[in-house]
């Protein structure tokens, strides 16, 4: 065998590793955005049902906070009107405003 033939031979097996690796690499790749995106759709659902329960902690705030307008303005000397209760939810009617 001639030297041309003998670096051709190790040029070839070099490249055959290579071209190896790099497909290994891209399996390895593939198989982590396969889990990556599993993850996204656990993360958006956990997302959601966070937001939910931000929106309903919203709620019970507002709820809370004109709850404590009127017992603030009770103390100035306001008048309660008339407190209703509906649907387990406490309303107030004070000086023509409505409250939850």
């Amino acid at each position: 065998m001639s030297y041309l033939e003998i670096s051709l031979i190790i040029g070839l097996i070099v490249m055959t590793c290579v071209a190896a690796r790099h497909v290994w690499m891209i399996n390895n790749l593939r198989l982590n955005i396969g889990h990556l995106q599993g993850l996204t759709g656990d993360l958006q659902r956990l997302i959601d049902t966070k937001c939910e329960h931000i929106k309903e902690i919203e709620k019970k705030n507002k709820m809370s906070d004109d709850v404590l307008e009127i017992l603030n303005d009770l103390k100035k000397g306001g008048a309660l009107l008339e407190v209703t209760r509906v649907d387990k939810n406490d309303i107030f009617f004070h000086n023509g405003g409505l409250y939850r």
